[in-house]
């Protein structure tokens, strides 16, 4: 083990342009494809890394979309909800209100996931405290309660919406 390292490090990529490099990392396709098929774990764990070494800690259309489709919560009558609650019109809307004006680094897809996340985390405790909830209402403390918790939580530092999901998968 440890080959690729090895033969990797061999390598100066400082005097290959950026458009080269990205060209020669499609030889590498098989092998990422057949760890996705057979340890979509480790893939995702892996291209995490990748991203982060690459964006920073926030997330871009491709991340947030794999992670609002992998969240749930088991509502009262025992099924399942899988699904996106909030889209990313409606993260655009709360970004460009609310967010972009905290920290600019956070990105709307930051939002989009922060959102779907405070839903499915919070739905089951907001019916239990508020029978009556409209939608309206029950919207807003979602929104209000994701300001809050992903995006004004001074010790949580820069990412904590990437950086809290990097950390459980």
């Amino acid at each position: 083990m440890g080959n690729y390292k090895s033969i990797i490090e061999k390598y100066n990529v400082s005097g290959i342009n950026s458009t080269e490099l990205l060209h020669s990392f499609e030889c590498f396709h098989h092998i990422f494809d057949n760890v996705e098929k057979n340890n979509p774990k480790l893939f995702w764990e892996s291209m995490r890394k990748f991203h982060e070494h690459i964006k920073g800690p926030h997330f871009d259309e491709e991340y947030a979309k794999y992670q609002v489709a992998n969240m749930y919560h088991t509502d009262k009558n025992g099924n399942v909800c899988k699904k996106e609650f909030y889209n990313i019109s409606d993260a655009k809307t709360i970004y460009d209100k609310y967010v972009r004006n905290i920290n600019s680094e956070n990105t709307v897809w930051d939002v989009y996931v922060a959102l779907n996340v405070q839903y499915h985390d919070y739905i089951k405790l907001y019916k239990d405290w508020f029978a009556d909830i409209t939608k309206e209402e029950l919207d807003d403390k979602i929104i209000t309660s994701c300001i809050n918790f992903w995006f004004k939580d001074e010790d949580a530092g820069v990412g904590k919406v990437w950086n809290y999901f990097k950390n459980i998968g």
